[in-house]
């Protein structure tokens, strides 16, 4: 539950509006949080599971489902800010911010000595 409290990100529509800020910017916004969550990610973890190698593929279902949590709510709140949105845009923004989503799990689970030997397969099977 803590994983996927996406309040803590304190997003508000003015950094998500387009029309104040460049893609650019709204882009590094969404890294800092994405890197933000791998990292709320990766201390749960290790204080959650004292047996990791057990838990492994439920870890990943949890991350999955929070992932796509957060993702739904980052474009209700970009598209908030916006008029007109098709079908088309709202999946593109989908699927970046799954990508920088997982890409940040794998550079912080990589640099963490402990979550690196369970998770290294994981991350260089799905590349």
């Amino acid at each position: 539950m803590r994983l996927s409290n996406v309040a803590t990100f304190r997003l508000s529509k003015v950094m998500l509006d387009h029309t104040i800020n460049s893609k650019r910017t709204i882009m590094r916004i969404l890294k800092e949080v994405c890197v933000l969550q791998a990292n709320r990610a990766c201390i749960l973890i290790k204080d959650l599971f004292d047996n990791m190698h057990n838990h492994i593929q439920n870890i990943l279902k949890i991350i999955k489902s929070t992932n796509e949590k957060i993702t739904r709510y980052i474009i209700r709140m970009f598209l908030i800010s916006q008029q007109k949105t098709n079908k088309l845009k709202i999946y593109k923004w989908n699927n970046q911010i799954l990508h920088i989503l997982w890409t940040s799990y794998k550079k912080v689970f990589m640099k963490d000595n402990i979550l690196r030997q369970y998770f290294i397969t994981f991350f260089f099977i799905t590349n």
